[in-house]
C-alpha cells in the first residue's frame, strides 16, 4: 500500500505552494483508478507533458 511519507522533503512545487496530502490506498483499484484519472488528465492537455511519470510521481509521492 503506497503511503506518501518518506521524511524527504517535497520537491514539486505544487506540494510547497499549497501543502501536502499523505495518500493511502486501500486496494488496488483505487490506485488504479487515479492513474487512470491522470493518464487521461495528462492526455487531455494541449501543451505536452515531457514527463508523465515524473508528473504521476509529485502528484502521487510529492516529496
Amino acid at each position: 500500500r503506497p503511503t506518501a511519507t518518506s521524511g524527504r522533503k517535497a520537491s514539486s512545487t505544487w506540494a510547497t505552494s499549497k501543502g501536502r496530502v499523505d495518500i493511502f490506498f486501500e486496494e488496488d483499484e483505487q490506485l488504479e483508478g487515479v492513474m487512470g484519472f491522470l493518464t487521461n488528465l495528462v492526455e487531455a492537455q494541449t501543451t505536452r507533458c515531457h514527463n508523465q511519470v515524473a508528473f504521476m510521481m509529485d502528484v502521487l509521492l510529492p516529496e
